[in-house]
């Protein structure tokens, strides 16, 4: 590993355009511009290859932390917490709001991830992302909702909708094999996801 790191050390590093960043961006003020700040700095990472790997958790679903009060910067009623407690109707659109914002800053990345050339294609051609939540409903941690996106040079096709059934961990076991990774398991795994989207 170190002498796989040091081979590094002497490459310089792609020439990026840093312009459109918002380092003042205060997620107490303005939490689209921190998001995108943000996603803009995981984008950049990936495009002059610093890193193979990003996890970024973009709200903590307890109720805790500065991005709870996020909805209310918005102009929303409620904090993020308190709508995932809601069952009516109103509750339930101001989710719905708050979601569809989060799904936007989502977008966002993706669009920034397509818009750098990579070795054949781009940089989100080459790159997984997963995107969903550790909760479906209150406190539930089935039936989760999972977005996959990228990975067209990995063998990943897209445009369809499926409900697995199964376990996560076949899904990251499954997105192990398409990029290469052989391991046999992933935490509880029983296998690959034998599905279209994955070219496994």
């Amino acid at each position: 590993r170190l002498q796989t790191s040091e081979k590094w050390l002497d490459i310089p590093l792609k020439e990026q355009d840093y312009s459109h960043l918002n380092l003042d961006a205060n997620p107490a003020d303005d939490p689209q511009a921190y998001y995108r700040t943000m996603l803009d700095l995981i984008a950049l990472a990936f495009d002059a290859d610093i890193t193979r790997s990003v996890t970024f958790m973009m709200n903590r679903e307890d109720g805790m932390g500065i991005s709870d009060t996020f909805p209310l910067k918005l102009g929303m009623s409620m904090t993020h917490h308190s709508m995932s407690h809601k069952k009516d109707r109103d509750g339930l659109i101001e989710w719905g709001k708050y979601d569809r914002f989060l799904s936007e800053q989502l977008a966002y990345f993706l669009r920034r991830m397509d818009g750098y050339r990579d070795r054949q294609g781009t940089v989100l051609d080459n790159t997984i992302v997963l995107y969903g939540s550790g909760a479906s409903t209150t406190h539930k941690n089935t039936n989760l909702p999972t977005l996959v996106a990228g990975g067209a040079n990995m063998g990943l096709k897209h445009g369809q909708y499926h409900q697995a059934g199964g376990r996560m961990t076949d899904m990251y076991l499954s997105i192990l094999h398409s990029m290469g990774i052989g391991e046999e398991s992933f935490g509880d795994s029983r296998g690959t996801l034998r599905d279209s989207i994955f070219g496994v």
